[in-house]
């Protein structure tokens, strides 16, 4: 048998911040977050992209998994690049986990917010069987995302709440600003489509300058609305446009519905 050894270099840190220039780069990073492979924990990490990454060429079964940040409270800042080719693979299995690029954001104040800035991310696969997400799952305390996208696929498996861009916020203040999502999921693919975030108790959610595209018809922001309330939480919706495909009360909502060009 033959074995081999995969040295993890650490990024360059600089400014405070580590500097993430490719795929070695970006898996240590998660390691130090999650504190993974005997690296000192470090929740409050800041990390910025200095060009695009490819986690994955294509996805297929040969694809690599994702293993998602846990518990992040610190800085992602794509400075304009990209991450291509997530893949968060159908083996996860829990209807009590929301799987998503991180699992759990937990933000000290207002003053210091998670903040995940200027990144997107391209042929985005997520097929755990559980509550999935796109951006991130669990949200606690203060968050803030802008300049943001996603391009990609995210299928819930079951009948639990599945979500497109988050996949659900706790005792959230979060704003999200200059943002979109675009699905590429097929009907077929599973139950239907999923919100745009699944709110759950006390969240105070703000969304401006953002669009939220699907290619068939379903359902929209949050799943939490009921009629013409807000089940849970609150929100404040400013220039929020959905893809015509999508159902949602413009009249009781401010959302401005554009055509899929």
């Amino acid at each position: 048998r033959s074995f081999y050894a995969h040295w993890l270099v650490k990024p360059t840190y600089k400014d405070g911040c580590y500097e993430l220039a490719d795929e070695n780069d970006l898996r240590v990073f998660v390691a130090i977050v999650n504190g993974m492979f005997n690296m000192d924990q470090d929740m409050y990490a800041c990390g910025k992209l200095t060009a695009d990454i490819i986690w994955n060429e294509k996805i297929d079964k040969d694809a690599k998994p994702w293993i998602p940040m846990n518990l992040f409270k610190g800085t992602l800042d794509g400075q304009g690049h990209k991450i291509s080719g997530i893949y968060i693979s159908s083996n996860l299995s829990s209807s009590y986990t929301r799987y998503a690029f991180i699992l759990s954001i937990m933000g000290d104040s207002e003053e210091s917010p998670v903040t995940i800035k200027n990144i997107g991310l391209e042929n985005f696969y997520n097929g755990a069987n559980a509550k999935t997400g796109g951006i991130a799952g669990n949200i606690r305390g203060y968050a803030y995302f802008e300049n943001i996208y996603l391009i990609g696929r995210i299928l819930p498996r079951d009948y639990a709440e599945g979500c497109s861009f988050i996949a659900s916020n706790i005792s959230a203040k979060l704003s999200i600003t200059n943002s979109y999502f675009i699905s590429t999921q097929e009907e077929r693919e599973s139950f239907g489509p999923s919100p745009f975030i699944e709110v759950s108790r006390s969240s105070e959610i703000s969304i401006t300058n953002s669009f939220f595209y699907s290619p068939y018809r379903g359902s929209s922001i949050p799943n939490s609305i009921n009629g013409n309330q807000v089940t849970y939480g609150t929100f404040n919706l400013t220039n929020f446009y959905i893809s015509d495909s999508l159902y949602l009360d413009t009249a009781k909502f401010p959302v401005i519905k554009a055509d899929s060009a």
